[in-house]
């Protein structure tokens, strides 16, 4: 499975990703997010000091975008970075 989290913006990224978790269809206006997970060196140094919350992107799985919404979260484990998409 090939997971790819594309950010907008002036400095467009794509990040590629090991899973994904938490994702369902949204049902009658619901909120769908999902939180996708990556290694460290999967991103530009420095990115984690201010990663560009709000921003727009999409999360693409085998080249179909699952997804398209905004990062709201970052967070940072032993094991790897979390990166939460809502849409």
């Amino acid at each position: 499975m090939n997971i790819l989290v594309r950010l907008a913006g002036d400095h467009p990224l794509d990040i590629a990703a090991d899973s994904i978790s938490g994702y369902h269809r949204p049902l009658s206006g619901e909120v769908a997010n999902l939180t996708a997970s990556c290694q460290p060196d999967a991103l530009i140094d420095g990115w984690l000091t201010a990663p560009p919350l709000g921003l727009a992107c999409a999360v693409e799985v085998d080249n179909v975008e699952i997804m398209a919404g905004i990062l709201y979260g970052v967070r940072v484990t032993a094991k790897a970075v979390e990166l939460q998409v809502e849409g």
